[in-house]
């Protein structure tokens, strides 16, 4: 296993873990298209959504960091450079994303359709480039597998 490799597999799950503890809607809370829809999933647990939002923040910084180790280990040069750009853009555009939503949380009834909208912005990103960091790791460590039978 790589250096460094399990104390930030045990802060990414028990942070994870901590998100859905402190608001089990937190994914709904991302996600709500408008602010009504916002407040609704809200309800009057801000404190408990400010405490998930905080946890989301250490859970990007810290899959970010897991996913930098996992792709030294898969692989070298060009498809180890483009995995640790998309696992890192990932974590940034989920810290962006967690930004917003305690903007949203600190707005309150004055939330904005802006806010949201910026919110969504950083999630679709941070989705669209976890989806690619998690596929091109599984082909990278499909092919290290094949490679290492072959030999």
């Amino acid at each position: 296993m790589p250096y460094g490799l399990k104390p930030v597999l045990a802060i990414t799950i028990l942070s994870g873990a901590a998100i859905f503890v402190a608001f089990p809607d937190y994914v709904d809370l991302q996600s709500a298209p408008s602010p009504d829809e916002f407040l609704g999933v809200l309800g009057d647990a801000t404190p408990r959504a400010t405490a998930a939002a905080v946890m989301d923040l250490v859970f990007s910084l810290a899959y970010g960091t897991l996913g930098v180790l996992a792709f030294a280990w898969a692989s070298t040069g060009v498809p180890r450079l483009i995995g640790t750009i998309a696992i890192v853009g990932a974590a940034l555009a989920d810290e962006v994303e967690n930004a917003f939503v305690l903007i949203a949380l600190r707005n309150g009834s004055d939330l904005k359709q802006s806010t949201i909208d910026a919110l969504s912005t950083a999630g679709g990103i941070k989705w669209g480039l976890l989806v690619t960091a998690v596929v091109l790791f599984l082909a990278l460590t499909g092919q290290r597998w094949l490679d290492e039978r072959r030999s």
